[in-house]
């Protein structure tokens, strides 16, 4: 579906901004039916990850990983606003930002930037829920025999492919970033703090846009 809709959006036969209404209710709606798996097993919240969860010598070590990556975003955003507001004065913002092949991706009015914004957040929050929660929850008890790390491995491979769109590069990148949600998720016992770290790298991209108009870049 992502490459179909990936596809469409550079042909010009989908707009960014119905794209990012599909992905919303695309991801909540499966999340919907996630939930609906657990309730169904009668699986309570904590059991999932919805929790403080617990900690170890090997979660505190991936846990300062982590806050490292969340320092190290705040610090790229932070640098590229003031980067973007010394050179609004020299360069044309009607000129496109390019960040790889995927710059088109990204929101180019006021609009588009908040609805972007939600983007991240629900993909941070849905993506963590199906591709760890949901995932793993699955292979834990279809095949119990499953060692740790296979399950970080299955996991790590099936978000990568989820971005397939993205090109080689992009199914490697997403790939070790789902084995590190993978393996802070089951060592913390809980799914908040990698939601947390995905809703941040998600938000890079509001300071990213492309096609950015002077007022946009001022917001």
């Amino acid at each position: 579906m992502g490459v179909l809709a990936y596809r469409r959006l550079r042909a010009g036969t989908m707009t960014r901004m119905r794209m990012y209404r599909m992905t919303l209710l695309q991801e909540w709606f499966l999340v919907g039916l996630a939930m609906a798996i657990f309730l169904a097993d009668r699986v309570p919240l904590r059991n999932i990850g919805l929790g403080s969860g617990h900690y170890s010598a090997l979660s505190g070590t991936l846990g300062g990983l982590a806050a490292g990556l969340i320092f190290g975003v705040f610090v790229t955003m932070a640098l590229s606003i003031l980067s973007a507001r010394r050179k609004i004065r020299t360069i044309s913002m009607r000129q496109p930002i390019r960040i790889g092949n995927f710059d088109f991706l990204l929101p180019s009015n006021r609009s588009e930037y908040w609805t972007f914004a939600w983007v991240a957040i629900t993909a941070g929050i849905c993506e963590e829920m199906l591709f760890r929660v949901l995932v793993i929850y699955v292979l834990q008890h279809q095949f119990p025999s499953l060692s740790w790390g296979m399950i970080v491995a299955i996991t790590a491979l099936i978000f990568g492919m989820a971005h397939l769109y993205q090109g080689w590069i992009g199914i490697v990148g997403t790939g070790v970033l789902g084995a590190v949600f993978a393996m802070v998720y089951l060592t913390t016992g809980s799914i908040l703090l990698p939601i947390l770290i995905h809703m941040l790298l998600n938000m890079r991209g509001l300071v990213l846009t492309n096609g950015r108009s002077h007022r946009d870049v001022e917001m």
